[in-house]
């Protein structure tokens, strides 16, 4: 079935830019409020850092780069496709029918990513170029 690659719409792009100053300035925030926390002596020195690194570890998990959804559709059924990245390498996919949400999963590094469907269909995405796909991609297979 038809191929269609992951990308991003030049909207998505100028949100994901707004989105990458903004968690910087919070980084840059976060190393001023450590910077002022020592000034004061409030904490020992370790535990100021431990809160910081923690601090700037969960602010990268919830950062993700959104790619734009996928629609695929067979045999009256709709199907789309979200993908998101984020910081460490993990890779989010949400697959959402028209009869409600059928899969969210959290890979880590993943090269491709099926999923059987109903009807003997089966939604593959390619994270990695492999022999036959190119990389960034979803279809529908027969299976």
């Amino acid at each position: 079935m038809d191929y269609h690659h992951f990308k991003i719409s030049k909207v998505n792009l100028l949100f994901l830019l707004l989105k990458l100053t903004v968690f910087l300035g919070v980084i840059f925030i976060f190393a001023k409020l450590r910077y002022e926390a020592q000034q004061l002596a409030l904490m020992p020195n370790q535990l100021l850092d431990l809160v910081f690194i923690s601090c700037c570890l969960a602010l990268g998990w919830m950062y993700r780069v959104n790619l734009d959804d996928v629609d695929l559709s067979a045999n009256d059924q709709k199907i789309k496709i979200k993908v998101e990245y984020n910081l460490y390498g993990f890779v989010f996919v949400r697959l959402l029918s028209n009869k409600g949400k059928m899969a969210s999963v959290r890979l880590w590094n993943p090269t491709n990513y099926k999923y059987a469907l109903a009807e003997g269909l089966t939604a593959e995405c390619v994270f990695k170029s492999d022999s036959q796909l190119p990389k960034g991609g979803c279809r529908l297979i027969n299976s």
